[in-house]
């Protein structure tokens, strides 16, 4: 699986910062702004790795309504996933 690029929306809750990255419904959390936009990156690497183990990889991008182009998969906001 090629690296992906997340861009996650970091906000604070109680001690921390959570953040959010939509495309995919994974969200993740941190001590710092730095570390909620940077853990995310870890999250859904593991999520994508785990769905692909399943093999479940293709109908879950599709569920979150990505499309799959030629050399990967492209959600119409333009989040592009590498294959």
């Amino acid at each position: 699986m090629e690296p992906l690029e997340v861009h996650g929306l970091p906000w604070r809750q109680s001690r921390g910062f959570v953040s959010y990255w939509l495309a995919v419904a994974v969200s993740s959390c941190g001590d710092t702004v730095e570390e909620a936009r940077v853990n995310p990156e870890e999250a859904v690497r593991l999520f994508l790795e785990e769905v692909d183990t399943m093999g479940t990889l293709d109908s879950t991008l599709t569920e979150s309504e990505f499309r799959k182009i030629p050399n990967g998969w492209l959600k119409d906001e333009g989040t592009w996933v590498g294959q």
